[in-house]
């Protein structure tokens, strides 16, 4: 990472803190989980132990800290424990002993243990002892993303709350929001595209906000701007390569050339072609529509609908896409390589 974007994380984190929302009505796109924990709150009866799933930057961390505090519970008695560190049966056998100290001045004492799926099996083990008979006034908010790694007697002791992504719509607002706040002049499709390389996370779109706010700083920020700062390739470009890879047009060599010159990111690349074929395959059989017309410009809404109506562009195509994020992985040294092999195939065949 270079000094730029250690610089630019830094302040993202900042940015994230500072518009972290801070009660249950600042929440957006969670309205389920709002409803359950504020019903448990005012009906005084909290589960002893929640476990919230759902991919980075939900807001599962955030939901459970205004949990905690709309449940009358201080700072000095929420325990935060990040399990990607402390994961080892000694670190819970630490957890079981402190939860006998009764709260310094709150009705409960909080446990948020973040990550929980890296626990190794013997302190699931552990924790499952602690779970199974809690003191009253204890709680548990266990967070993770892979709730498959999280054993299933630990997940029957919890009451699990699932967390959504938000929409590019819901990103996008946010992004408006943030940059309405810190006076920064944004176009519309600058946030749009945002939104779509936040990639259904809150953080991960103010991280991508931030790293354009300061490179053009003082500047009007454009989807030109935006694009070039993220390494984000113009879509009609990856539509143009995409038709070419289809009808095994050599001109579609040209068109990656010019992505590769232009320093753009072969995994946004393929991200958005994949995306894109399975935005088109659906198109076709009429589904999400709506969606698709939300996801994109009229223009490139419109070249999509005529990409439909291709049988080329078909579920054989993707899976070959799909396969390619093999050949990137392993050819990390040479961009784009993995999107020149898929085309030469293609012309091959001609």
């Amino acid at each position: 990472m270079s000094a730029h974007d250690i610089i630019a994380e830094i302040m993202s984190n900042t940015l994230y803190r500072k518009y972290r929302p801070a009660n249950f009505d600042e929440l957006i796109g969670q309205d389920l989980i709002v409803n359950l924990l504020s019903s448990s709150i005012s009906e005084q009866n909290p589960a002893h132990a929640y476990l919230f799933c759902g991919s980075r930057g939900t807001g599962k961390t955030t939901t459970a800290r205004i949990f905690a505090r709309a449940l009358g519970i201080s700072d000095e008695d929420i325990v935060e424990i990040d399990a990607a560190s402390y994961r080892g049966i000694d670190d819970i056998r630490t957890l079981r002993d402190s939860v006998h100290t009764l709260p310094f001045s709150s009705p409960y004492r909080i446990y948020i243990i973040d990550e929980v799926h890296m626990l190794t099996a013997e302190a699931f083990n552990a924790l499952l002892k602690t779970l199974e008979e809690p003191p009253t006034h204890i709680l548990f908010i266990l967070a993770t993303t892979d709730a498959h790694r999280v054993p299933e007697t630990i997940v029957s002791r919890c009451q699990t709350c699932n967390f959504t992504k938000p929409d590019i719509t819901t990103l996008a607002n946010t992004i408006k929001r943030v940059a309405d706040g810190e006076d920064i002049v944004l176009d519309a499709e600058s946030m749009r595209l945002i939104a779509i390389y936040g990639d259904g996370s809150y953080r991960n779109a103010l991280v991508a906000l931030q790293k354009v706010i300061a490179v053009v700083e003082g500047e009007k920020i454009n989807s030109d701007l935006t694009s070039s700062v993220l390494g984000i390739p113009p879509l009609g470009l990856i539509i143009e390569f995409c038709n070419a890879c289809v009808s095994g047009d050599p001109a579609g060599l040209a068109a990656l050339s010019q992505m590769r010159d232009n320093g753009y990111e072969e995994k946004y690349f393929l991200d958005t072609m994949v995306d894109l074929v399975r935005d088109t395959l659906l198109l076709r059989q009429g589904i999400g529509i709506a969606d698709t017309q939300e996801k994109y410009s009229d223009v490139n809404f419109q070249k999509i609908k005529e990409m439909s109506n291709d049988n080329a562009v078909n579920s054989k195509f993707l899976l070959r896409l799909l396969e390619q994020y093999e050949v990137m992985n392993m050819a990390a040294s040479h961009p784009f390589l993995a999107a020149e092999l898929l085309i030469l195939e293609r012309i091959n065949e001609k």
